[in-house]
């Protein structure tokens, strides 16, 4: 160990002490505990072990005074994991004489290095300055990196050198902020020159830096969910662009920050998944919340999405694939060619969409484009197939799409518009920051009855019904089917959930004698013994509905959300902590 990394390490002092909840275990099922961190003393009190180090790599125990001091090998220098015996080896070492030693030298060599006594002094202030200099540097590379991640642009790009002309978006602000900070522009031109070969501005140390940040945010929502204690999960399976199966991982909770009370959802990670099946979903999720630290047993919900009942409902038959099939050929067909796009786009004003197969308000987009302009790009395709300067790719495409657009199409088109509108309005307000399980359940629940309006040359739907082949209606029965069943099933629990906390608002309590409130408490209880106890629950429920009626104005209006946040807002939790 060189003197200059000997400083350094004094400089920074020994690393802060591992949080970690579990530790590996060994053959013999014992293992280390944060409670070796500290020294119990014969009055009871506890002093801090600030030379102990874990290393979570090693699974094994070091002492930061003899690796720096030590000239002889012992337990703590190459490494300590005899967990049963921790009592006595570990305060053995501590009170032996050499670590004492070692300790002194620790202590005085990190005041001299304080007060610039050492012995080469000159060395050490030259190391400050070059030190403060890189500092400056690796901060507006960091600015840089966080202003590109804020506006989703791309750090790199064909050149990793500052002075060509094809460099990245990165390069560029290096280059810019160097005219205005004398210490970038100096070491700028070092580097042109050759006098210098380091640089912090390689993709390398991009990379590391998005990492160290990225953890730092993810770090700071974990922490937060955990003082919140209650979360709910949403992990969705998609595959990325190397064609590796991966989920994403979004954390819904109630975060309570200075009396404030909001509803947050926060993406966490990507994880790479090999496994498609729900055992397999499932162990991979769990293993995520615990590397997390995140309790399972404090998870309270996990979503479900509307898209897969749209997905489901477009594989019940053959006919409904190939209608699908039929919609993506048409958006290939024009937008393959330029001159068709155009045309398209000039002669009769219609952009049509793209759609994915897991996204379905891009569908929905699709569909509607293609419904709304049906006519007249049928129109176009037979003036395109007639007009005598077409190639023949064109004019044989116009064919086969025209012989795609027929009875069993135009019905398709004109019952999936409606279906995927619907779903697209109910996805979209379910995804709305501030939706809570009783909306969400009512919009689930939702049976409307209405009038369809009929366009110009529309049959409604009954006097089509009653000449189109039974084949497309028995196609279309089973699509509705498909989606009823699927909503029912999946959200279920939902309108259970939904049904257990209903009583939690304004317009129930307002109405409801204390017998019955009674009765909603005890039964909730019951059902959450692990969280709520019964007997207090009860006993708050009955003043706080008397105290909340006096003081909301908009008592019988009130979700559940806004009486906690009344709780929060009057400083009443201590009162009702159970509620």
């Amino acid at each position: 160990m060189t003197p200059r990394l000997k400083a350094i390490l004094i400089e920074h002092g020994p690393p802060i002490f591992s949080t970690q909840n579990y530790y590996p275990h060994d053959e013999n099922n014992r293992y280390f505990s944060n409670k070796w961190f500290f020294r119990k003393l014969t009055n009871g009190e506890q002093v801090r072990r600030q030379w102990l180090m874990y290393s979570v790599s090693k699974n094994k125990l070091f002492c930061f005074l003899c690796i720096l001091f030590c000239t002889t090998n012992c337990a703590f220098v190459s490494g300590f994991d005899d967990w049963q015996h921790l009592n006595p080896r570990l305060p053995d070492h501590e009170i032996n004489l050499l670590h004492k030693q070692n300790c002194i030298k620790w202590k005085e060599l990190e005041k001299r290095l304080l007060d610039d006594k050492t012995i080469n002094c000159e060395v050490q202030k030259m190391f400050k300055n070059e030190k403060e200099k890189w500092r400056n540097i690796l901060k507006i590379i960091v600015d840089i990196i966080m202003f590109c991640s804020r506006n989703n642009l791309a750090l790199r790009g064909h050149s990793e050198k500052i002075l060509d002309s094809k460099k990245g978006i990165f390069h560029d602000l290096i280059e810019l902020i160097s005219h205005y900070n004398p210490i970038l522009k100096e070491n700028l031109i070092a580097l042109n020159e050759g006098k210098s070969k380091i640089s912090y501005f390689s993709p390398t140390i991009q990379n590391e830096f998005i990492e160290l940040m990225g953890k730092t945010v993810s770090t700071k929502i974990l922490e937060i969910i955990k003082k919140s204690k209650y979360y709910a999960i949403l992990f969705d399976s998609t595959p990325d662009f190397s064609h590796k199966e991966q989920l994403s991982q979004i954390i819904r909770y109630v975060q309570i920050s200075n009396n404030k009370v909001t509803d947050e959802e926060r993406f966490i990670d990507f994880i790479e998944t090999k496994e498609k099946t729900g055992t397999g979903l499932a162990s991979d999720i769990v293993d995520k919340l615990q590397v997390d630290d995140l309790n399972i047993n404090n998870c309270r919900g996990q979503t479900h999405s509307l898209n897969l009942v749209g997905v489901h409902a477009a594989e019940t038959s053959p006919a409904m694939i190939t209608f699908f099939g039929s919609v993506k050929k048409i958006f290939v067909f024009f937008s393959s060619s330029t001159s068709r796009w155009n045309m398209l786009k000039n002669v009769i004003n219609v952009t049509l969409k793209k759609y994915s197969d897991t996204r379905w308000s891009s569908k929905k987009q699709a569909i509607s484009a293609l419904h709304t302009n049906i006519i007249s790009i049928a129109m176009i395709l037979k003036q395109m197939r007639d007009t005598t300067n077409m190639n023949y790719d064109t004019i044989d495409g116009c064919n086969k799409i025209l012989r795609l657009i027929d009875l069993k199409f135009l019905c398709l088109l004109n019952i999936w518009n409606k279906i995927l509108t619907h779903i697209d309005k109910i996805n979209k307000s379910l995804q709305t920051k501030d939706i809570t399980i009783d909306m969400a359940s009512k919009m689930l629940n939702e049976k409307r009855r209405h009038k369809i309006k009929r366009m110009n040359g529309e049959e409604a739907i009954d006097d089509v019904a009653t000449f189109v082949h039974d084949k497309i209606k028995n196609d279309f029965y089973m699509a509705v089917d498909s989606i009823l069943s699927n909503i029912k099933w999946r959200f279920k629990r939902t309108t259970i959930l939904s049904n257990d906390f209903e009583f939690l608002c304004g317009s129930k309590l307002s109405s409801m004698d204390f017998d019955e409130i009674k009765k909603w408490t005890n039964d909730l209880a019951i059902k959450y013994d692990k969280d709520l106890n019964e007997f207090e629950l009860c006993s708050e429920m009955e003043y706080f509905k008397h105290q909340a009626s006096a003081l909301m104005t908009n008592f019988k209006m009130a979700a559940p959300i806004d009486l906690l946040k009344f709780i929060h807002k009057q400083n009443l939790q201590d009162i009702y902590p159970n509620i």
